[in-house]
């Protein structure tokens, strides 16, 4: 995909860098957005006649993003030395501002793995546990940035670990056995004996045989629409990928004697539901992967969920005072999408819960 993409934009860029160099490089490079937004009208198009809307989707933002921060640049660069005075320092310094955003979004923060902490107080609760919750791991092959994500984890030490989905993203059979089989191998040489356990659950790019990811490993995956465990003082519900995505009308049955009620989904939407859910609940989830590209005062700017944009990522409390903790994930969309983050670096969560005094 990412050839056909040149292929269409260095046409484009050629006329670009004449109709810059022939006048005002202001007026100019307003006729060459006029050209950024011909294309785009015609990527959408062939999404409709294709019928194939998903990767021409992607497709469209990868393009966006090279015209951004590889093609726009030149063009400011180009036209900067076709100017001079004020123009010329303006185009110049946006020239490189966007560079700089590219070069970060691209090979700086996609592997600024983070870290997040928080701590939850719960009525009833007797004793402390820490959670650790990993989402969207979604790679293509299992590296050293991987493992370094479950490093993390094993340190930590916790009580109870989470996988929220999506582990393994490519496209050939045997690719995806042989990862999958990584994965296992990774987890396996862990020293991780958490008191609660390891539960999975399915995500979107997970293709049948998911749960061969966790082969011989202490990782339980859940293969039923809607799994309640017991684990001691929790009661952990955890939701396929169908069930994640729309809104549950109902806690479900639990436990009396449980002091926490834990929901786990790869899609947040479940949440929207439980609205009323009292502070002894937990919801957590990923999918969203905080939008990857995220605007200061905006947020996320897509998240493919129903969720409000300042719940798809992140801690929140509902109305009735439980908390939703949507994860950023730890990798990246892949197909045709663009690879980038920004103002949204990976993470792992450990969500310390703790009785309220």
């Amino acid at each position: 995909m990412i050839w056909w993409i040149h292929l269409l934009l260095l046409p484009l860029f050629g006329w670009m860098v004449v109709r810059v160099r022939r006048g005002p490089v202001l007026r100019r490079l307003g006729e060459a957005a006029l050209g950024t937004w011909l294309f785009a009208t015609y990527a959408l198009a062939s999404a409709v006649v294709t019928l194939d809307v998903g990767p021409v989707f992607f497709g469209l933002l990868q393009a966006l993003s090279w015209l951004l921060f590889l093609y726009a640049p030149l063009l400011l660069l180009i036209g900067a030395g076709a100017s001079s005075g004020a123009t010329r320092w303006a185009a110049a310094l946006l020239g490189m501002v966007l560079a700089g955003i590219g070069i970060d979004a691209v090979f700086i923060e996609p592997f600024n793995l983070q870290v997040r902490r928080t701590t939850i107080e719960v009525p009833g609760l007797r004793e402390p546990l820490r959670i650790a919750l990993l989402a969207d791991i979604q790679t293509r092959a299992i590296t050293d940035y991987e493992r370094a994500a479950f490093q993390i984890v094993a340190q930590a030490e916790p009580d109870l670990v989470l996988f929220a989905g999506d582990y393994i993203q490519t496209e050939a059979p045997a690719a995806v056995a042989r990862e999958r089989a990584r994965l296992a191998q990774l987890i396996q040489s862990l020293d991780l004996i958490p008191q609660w356990g390891a539960h999975a659950v399915e995500g979107d790019v997970d293709r049948a045989g998911w749960q061969d990811a966790f082969d011989a490993t202490i990782v339980q995956p859940a293969l039923e629409p809607i799994e309640i465990r017991s684990l001691g003082p929790v009661e952990l519900v955890l939701l396929d990928l169908d069930t994640s995505r729309d809104p549950l009308e109902t806690l479900l049955p639990t436990r009396s004697d449980a002091e926490l009620t834990i929901l786990l989904g790869h899609r947040p939407d479940f949440s929207l539901g439980l609205e009323e859910a009292g502070p002894s609940t937990l919801m957590l989830a990923g999918h969203t992967h905080g939008g990857q590209v995220q605007l200061p005062g905006v947020g996320p700017l897509i998240t493919f969920s129903n969720v409000v944009r300042e719940r798809a990522h992140g801690q929140s409390v509902l109305a009735g005072g439980a908390s939703l903790v949507v994860s950023a994930g730890i990798g990246l969309e892949r197909s045709t999408a663009p690879r980038l983050r920004f103002l949204c670096p990976p993470e792992v969560w450990l969500l310390d819960v703790v009785p309220k005094p």
